[in-house]
């Protein structure tokens, strides 16, 4: 198709005469490649004297495939007025070849269609991005065979590359990890302090690490170490931030192991400290007790009225009982610490329970002259270890005794709730503020109080109701207001017949 005459520029010899002092080649040639001018740098580029290069074609110093392209770009100048834009090699005379940028536009000259070429030598900037596709090439060989997550973020902060180990971790393509799309893998407690820190070392250029937990390809979340450092240019100039990925998970769950260990053992030394406590303090003095009032009877017996002597022996009854709860809960903790104790549940009738430990505690109720009031026809049953629920409300009845003056009132109460079987002890005695509360239950406290008569405790045996009633499936609990009494509860599963 012919192009309009206002669309055509008309160049004279004098014209282009002027192009010889361009730093780029200029070559006349007509619609079908024959050079009918040149300026001397396009001499140069192609190794031609003046004469000699209208004797050429330009497709004389390109290959087959680039001559096919721009006659192709030729036919689209003259029917579609689209200006040419090659870029190609070119090959002078002399053989030698460089990169070029060819351009070119329809002209009129001598009233003649014609086109005017200019070219552009851009082989150092060709062979730089070539240099840079290689480097490039063999950094994401590098980056995919590495043993690590690796992945670099633009300036915004945004991920623009990730490699296999990224991808194979996560089970994703490629432009699913780019961007911020990473994101919906992290899990949703670390998100947002991911993204402060991640965004303020972005913003202060500091070195950013940050554990976080990301989830795998089979939906399992691992602990991950991500590590960024800046990216800069040459000159210096920030150009984002190039990190990587270290699963620690191993490393993360053989430190909880760790602190887990270290807090049992923790543990197993104030429990030895605690039990040697026990046994160098507090079975002597009822011990010591027992053997005094035993001497006193055995030097005063025939000078001793019956009364004073009843008053002997009632004082060493108490000191033998005493001794002997101690003794039993130390053999139980015992059983407990070493791992010897066996969870063996059975059918447990309650009222039956709570009429043996009022014998038990007969003499020590009538003492004080304090009621112990149960439920004496009560059918409900528990599904728990006998000798385990036995030594816990021993326990509740001797802390009740111990803190309820003379004249007070013991009340074992029982209530069904849902699966469980909730069982309280109740007294009046002199009861507990909250700071005494918090210090139950805790073996490393040594929390004991005396009682309303001077009776000494361990705080031995709470701990060992927690730990007896929690291996049943129980829980246990405390309620109590100084000057008014105390209430202990605890569960234990219930028996449906």
């Amino acid at each position: 198709m012919l192009i309009e005459e206002k669309e055509m520029l008309d160049t004279s010899q004098k014209e282009l005469n002027l192009l010889d002092n361009l730093p780029v080649g200029i070559l006349l040639i007509d619609l079908q490649g024959n050079i009918k001018k040149s300026n001397i740098h396009a001499l140069g580029m192609l190794c031609c004297a003046k004469q000699e290069i209208y004797s050429y074609s330009i497709y004389n110093f390109l290959d087959n495939a680039a001559e096919n392209n721009l006659k192709h770009l030729i036919n689209d100048l003259i029917t579609k007025s689209l200006d040419i834009n090659l870029e190609t090699k070119i090959t002078c005379r002399e053989g030698k070849s460089f990169w070029a940028k060819i351009q070119g536009k329809l002209i009129k000259e001598a009233d003649k269609l014609s086109i005017l070429i200019s070219i552009v030598d851009f082989t150092q900037n060709k062979i730089k991005e070539e240099l840079l596709k290689e480097s490039e090439a063999r950094f994401q060989n590098l980056a995919n065979n590495a043993p690590v997550m690796i992945w670099i973020a633009d300036i915004d902060g945004l991920f623009s590359f990730v490699n296999k180990v990224w991808l194979n971790f996560t089970g994703s393509e490629i432009g699913d990890e780019l961007g911020m799309n990473w994101l919906r893998n992290v899990h949703q407690d670390d998100m947002d302090s991911l993204i402060k820190d991640y965004y303020s070392c972005f913003e202060s250029r500091k070195i950013f690490s940050k554990e976080i937990r990301l989830k795998n390809r089979n939906n399992e979340f691992h602990w991950i170490l991500l590590r960024g450092i800046p990216r800069m240019t040459p000159e210096g100039s920030f150009v984002g931030f190039i990190g990587t990925g270290t699963d620690i998970t191993e490393q993360k769950e053989n430190q909880e192991r760790v602190t887990f260990l270290n807090k049992e053992l923790s543990e197993s030394i104030k429990t030895r400290d605690k039990f040697f406590s026990i046994i160098a303090h507090d079975i002597r003095s009822p011990l010591s007790g027992l053997i005094g009032i035993t001497e006193i009877l055995e030097e005063d017996f025939h000078e001793m009225n019956d009364r004073e002597m009843l008053d002997m022996i009632t004082e060493a009854n108490k000191s033998a009982r005493s001794l002997f709860n101690l003794t039993e809960n130390l053999l139980e903790w015992s059983r407990i610490q070493t791992g010897r104790i066996k969870f063996e549940p059975v059918k447990i009738y309650l009222r039956s329970l709570f009429h043996d430990l009022s014998l038990l505690y007969q003499q020590n109720l009538k003492y004080k002259n304090i009621t112990l009031i149960y439920p004496t026809n009560t059918s409900i049953l528990i599904n728990a270890d006998d000798r385990m629920t036995y030594t816990v409300i021993r326990n509740l009845i001797s802390n009740a005794i111990k803190f309820t003056p003379q004249g007070g009132t013991i009340t074992i109460d029982v209530s069904e709730e849902n699966d469980f079987v909730k069982i309280f002890v109740r007294d009046t005695g002199v009861g507990m503020d909250e700071t005494e509360m918090s210090k139950l239950f805790k073996v490393d406290s040594g929390f004991s109080l005396p009682g309303t008569e001077n009776e000494r405790g361990t705080g031995l045996g709470l701990v060992l109701c927690k730990d007896l009633i929690e291996r049943q499936g129980g829980k246990i609990g405390v309620e109590s207001v100084k000057g008014k009494g105390t209430v202990f509860y605890f569960t234990l599963p219930a028996l449906k017949e």
